[in-house]
């Protein structure tokens, strides 16, 4: 079972898209949405009194995730919904890792469209400010990911139960 191109599952994987393989069952169980997470500093806490549209945002270095990333083929789905086009983005850097951009934004490198359960503990310790992109009507969804052709170990099957009921 593939998902996206080049990850094979051996037994359950955690993934942020659909890739509609065949091979694989996708069971959806969180649902999740897209904002602009930022360092906080003086403009920004500006712009959080006033509720920002993304148009503010549009010069600022932004951070954006790599090709393959379903953040990113979402943020991509974002931007051609509100007809901005990559490259009017000012994009000092592309990451691989969250961890990384989300050190890079706390250190005020630049911003970035995350998943806003990856960054809500920054936002309760007030690391960076949130936010909501308006236009983003639609919800994200996570989905546990398994292969049709394997008999899931009884470990593994308890694992998929406990993560659905946790986002429940």
């Amino acid at each position: 079972c593939l998902v996206g191109s080049e990850m094979c599952i051996r037994d359950s994987a955690l993934v942020g898209q659909n890739t509609g393989d065949d091979s694989c069952i996708f069971t959806p169980f969180c649902q999740d949405t897209l904002v602009v997470a930022a360092p906080v500093t003086e403009r920004y806490l500006k712009l959080k009194e006033k509720s920002a549209e993304f148009q503010e945002f549009l010069h600022d270095p932004i951070i954006i995730r790599e090709k393959g990333s379903g953040t990113k083929k979402e943020m991509d789905l974002f931007l051609e919904k509100i007809g901005v086009t990559p490259s009017e983005l000012n994009v000092i850097a592309r990451m691989n890792d969250l961890e990384s951009i989300k050190k890079s934004i706390v250190n005020g490198l630049g911003i970035s469209i995350l998943s806003a359960r990856s960054v809500t503990d920054l936002e309760k310790t007030k690391q960076i400010l949130l936010f909501p992109l308006e236009e983003s009507v639609h919800e994200r969804s996570f989905y546990i990911v398994y292969s049709k052709n394997r008999i899931l170990k009884p470990h593994v099957r308890q694992f998929m139960h406990y993560v659905q009921n946790f986002y429940q």
